[in-house]
């Protein structure tokens, strides 16, 4: 269930903001996804359904490649508690302040059984291919296969 969220002025010159402004809205779209604690479930296809229900350009390519430079910019931590994907927004609290936080619905990065990254290799390939929804994504002169 998707929560309101507050954007501060602080937001917007931050150091390690990324350039693109459509991984910020990313970010921002991350902050609405997640629980009261900053962690918030991981599936790709169900986030670009949430983020850009109404964008035909947007596809999961360009959804990973934004979610990757958010997690670089702000050290998203990704994990995995049994079969299911999650994130962690570590700077949270500094973003956000909930004032009567819900009850907790999704596990702690402390009860994670594995962590993983979007990150990619110098080849340019995904290092966690199983979060690619789609057959392929050309990025530069590599392609990547789901």
């Amino acid at each position: 269930m998707a929560r309101i969220r507050t954007i501060k002025p602080e937001f917007w010159d931050s150091p390690s903001l990324p350039a693109d402004p459509w991984a910020r809205l990313t970010f921002i779209a991350l902050w609405n996804w997640a629980d009261d604690y900053g962690v918030g479930t991981f599936n790709e296809r169900e986030l670009l359904g949430f983020i850009f229900p109404n964008d035909d350009w947007v596809d999961s390519c360009k959804l990973h490649e934004w979610l990757m430079s958010v997690e670089n910019a702000f050290d998203l931590v990704f994990f995995k508690v049994g079969r299911r994907a999650y994130y962690y927004i570590p700077s949270w609290d500094a973003h956000q302040t909930v004032n009567r936080p819900s009850k907790k619905r999704n596990p702690s990065v402390d009860d994670a059984d594995e962590f993983f990254t979007l990150a990619r290799d110098s080849g340019g390939v995904a290092k966690n291919r199983e979060s690619l929804t789609e057959g392929s994504c050309k990025t530069g002169s590599s392609q990547l296969r789901g």
